[in-house]
């Protein structure tokens, strides 16, 4: 066995794992969303559905509050997943109630990437703010509440794509576009609040780095020599 040929052998498989960790080509991408475990089990219609309301208006002229989760219906030629690109509008109709309020619920997001798809699960916590001052948060209205994600999908979901598996992360809500991420909504009272629910895909399993290439094919000779030793003991015996 030539050694030499070998350490060429190993970098280039190692290269090529490292060019996995890339998604090949763009994809076309359609998204959807429902919620379920929601908290608390009663008062909050809509569970299985991309939307969920809750509480008795105080006003007979306003609606319930409710989340609603819209996904993109097409994106055509995504180039990146694994930089922030668009999962839906997230929508809280934050209107002062009594009754029951939202305590969390849990976001299964539907990502579709052209023939493949995969569902991630995602918590959301509700803080329903006393509408009295003084607020926290501050804001124009009062009082606002605040939404607030958590990046807990089971690492057992996850999709295959060039032969590597990636988990679904949520990036973020903005409200510009993208170019301001963050974990938090803060929500005003009395009206529709929207905004932009970002997510990236990132590897399920690590990929090496360039620092653990050395290390990799260190491996693969020694493996080899240890094989080369069996198979001229066996021949010997």
């Amino acid at each position: 066995m030539n050694l030499q040929k070998l350490s060429a052998v190993s970098i280039l498989a190692s290269a090529s794992w490292f060019a996995a960790s890339g998604i090949a080509g763009a994809v076309s991408l359609t998204t959807s969303g429902t919620w379920s475990d929601i908290d608390p089990t009663s008062g909050i219609t809509g569970g299985g559905t991309n939307q969920i309301s809750w509480g008795n208006p105080s006003n007979p002229s306003n609606s319930q509050s409710s989340y609603v989760f819209d996904g993109v219906s097409t994106m055509s030629n995504v180039a990146d997943l694994t930089t922030s690109f668009l999962l839906g509008t997230f929508t809280h109709n934050n209107f002062p109630i009594t009754g029951t309020s939202l305590d969390s619920a849990t976001l299964n997001v539907n990502l579709g990437l052209d023939t493949l798809s995969e569902t991630f699960a995602f918590g959301f916590n509700h803080n329903e703010t006393n509408n009295a001052t003084p607020c926290d948060p501050t804001g124009t209205t009062v009082c606002p509440d605040v939404v607030t994600f958590l990046n807990n999908s089971s690492s057992t979901q996850s999709i295959l794509l060039d032969g590597v598996e990636y988990a679904l992360a949520i990036s973020g809500f903005s409200t510009d576009g993208g170019a301001t991420l963050t974990s938090q909504f803060v929500t005003e009272e009395g009206q529709a609040n929207n905004a932009q629910l970002f997510g990236q895909l990132t590897p399920a399993t690590p990929i090496p780095t360039p620092a653990m290439l050395p290390g990799l094919v260190g491996m693969g000779i020694a493996a080899i020599r240890k094989r080369q030793r069996v198979e001229t003991e066996d021949s010997n015996s």
